[in-house]
């Protein structure tokens, strides 16, 4: 039986974000994950498991392939061109983790992308899982993971929003390259400015 990451609710998860908070990138979040943070060590596995479950699993909750439970309303795989399609979420981030190198400082990054409360979430989860495998994948050769948050479903007021989990290194059917210097910092702004362009050229092919 796989053996589960811990699951950690979201401001857990927040808690362990690097949150970059640049003034021209208000648009979308976007958070660095770095090996150790608060006094805590993170892995891949446990941030993007995390994100497919915002509400703690239970015992019938529907699950994986690979076993692993979901509780978000929707997501997606998006591997960089080139790598063959992923059947398990617990191979593909625990071989990621297994291959961080003691000096690597970034294991990789959370997006996270508001989505407008009278627009359906399957559009705009549409719009992000092609950004994502234009942007992450085809333009920089990185995989991502786009999970879909209704917290509606919940009876929360919070809108509805992705995040795409971007692992930091460059994946080819070799394997793993070096971290992509675009998931930096200095970078928020660029982000956000592309992900506005991006989603208004989005919404003009769908009419809104």
């Amino acid at each position: 039986m796989t053996t589960l990451p811990e699951w950690l609710a979201p401001g857990a998860v927040a808690d362990r974000l690097f949150d970059v908070r640049a003034e021209a990138g208000r648009g979308i979040g976007f958070g660095l994950i770095r090996p150790r943070r608060s006094g805590l060590d993170n892995t891949m596995s446990q941030i993007a498991f995390a994100k497919l479950n915002p509400v703690k699993p239970v015992g019938d909750t529907p699950r994986t392939a690979c076993g692993w439970p979901v509780t978000a309303r929707d997501y997606r795989i998006i591997p960089a061109p080139g790598v063959p399609d992923v059947g398990s979420f617990e191979r593909l981030f625990s071989e990621y983790d297994a291959a961080v190198q003691p000096h690597q400082k970034l294991l990789g990054a959370v997006f996270t992308f508001p989505f407008d409360r009278d627009v359906p979430v399957h559009d705009g989860f549409g719009a992000v899982l092609s950004y994502a495998a234009l942007r992450f994948g085809r333009e920089r050769r990185l995989t991502s993971l786009v999970v879909a948050h209704a917290p509606c479903d919940q009876l929360a007021e919070e809108a509805p929003h992705a995040h795409a989990i971007v692992l930091g290194r460059t994946h080819r059917a070799s394997g793993w390259g070096p971290t992509h210097p675009d998931l930096a910092e200095s970078e928020h702004a660029m982000w956000a400015e592309d992900w506005a362009d991006f989603s208004a050229r989005w919404a003009l092919t769908l009419g809104q």
